[in-house]
């Protein structure tokens, strides 16, 4: 029964993961169907470490995955972004799983601004663990890009694995976003698992008050929407997402995110 047990983690883990192989993570990046590579907040050290370069404010991020309602399934992530005049240094932790099987995951990104162009490069130190069988250590380089083209259109991409290790798959994705007025973005994101067929999708992000933010997403390969609210109090972000999965069950997922306002 144990053998069964791990075996159905290790499959619903390696399928999980291989839709976001770079660990997408954030409510806000969950609201909106995971079209978050254009965004610059304290989430881009998880979502696209290419825009870690144009944050002007340093930030403290967390949280929590509730993936189907399955306790072995759960995740945890958090991380810290350190905005100076030359760079923004951006350090993350993610965990997945449980007792019988889990992942452990350690992150340290870089990103700089050239212009209207910020360029980022990570370092991901990678542990599976499963009972009974040996812990598995792998390291995983990614690269990104950010490129504003305009106060309304911002244009990105993200390469996570390219040198290809072993495990751990090797995920490309471009994003477009489009703020026609100040409380309107739409995003649109294609990506690319080297070993599954590629996704599209849509996100939508409207600030219907000052401090209030409604979220809703598209994806195809499985098909599945997503639905979110932020709610910005002084310094925190506080995020709620829900993911419909009618194959297997919902998504929950929480986040804070606190800003220091370095200027």
């Amino acid at each position: 029964m144990r053998f069964t047990t791990t075996a159905f983690l290790l499959i619903s883990f390696f399928v999980a993961t291989s839709q976001n192989g770079q660990y997408n993570f954030g409510a806000r990046n969950t609201g909106i169907g995971n079209t978050s590579s254009t965004l610059t907040d304290g989430w881009s050290v998880f979502n696209n470490i290419g825009s870690l370069g144009m944050m002007e404010e340093s930030s403290f991020v967390l949280g929590y995955q509730n993936r189907y309602n399955i306790h072995e399934l759960q995740s945890l992530a958090g991380g810290v972004t350190f905005a100076q005049d030359w760079a923004t240094i951006g350090i993350g932790i993610f965990r997945f799983g449980g007792d019988l099987f889990n992942e452990q995951k350690v992150k340290l990104a870089i990103g700089h601004q050239l212009d209207m162009i910020s360029l980022g490069v990570g370092l991901n130190l990678i542990q599976y663990s499963t009972e009974g069988f040996e812990t598995i250590s792998k390291v995983a380089l990614e690269f990104g890009g950010t490129f504003k083209l305009s106060r309304q259109i911002t244009i990105a991409a993200h390469l996570y694995n390219f040198q290809k290790s072993e495990y751990v798959p090797t995920v490309m994705k471009a994003g477009f976003s489009y703020q026609p007025i100040n409380s309107l973005m739409i995003n649109i994101e294609t990506e690319k698992d080297l070993d599954l067929k590629e996704i599209v999708r849509v996100g939508i992000e409207y600030q219907i008050l000052s401090p209030l933010y409604l979220r809703t997403g598209l994806q195809t390969n499985p098909i599945r929407s997503s639905y979110g609210i932020g709610y910005i109090l002084k310094s925190f972000n506080f995020d709620y997402a829900f993911v419909d999965n009618v194959d297997l069950s919902a998504i929950h997922e929480v986040s804070i995110t606190y800003q220091l306002r370095n200027k």
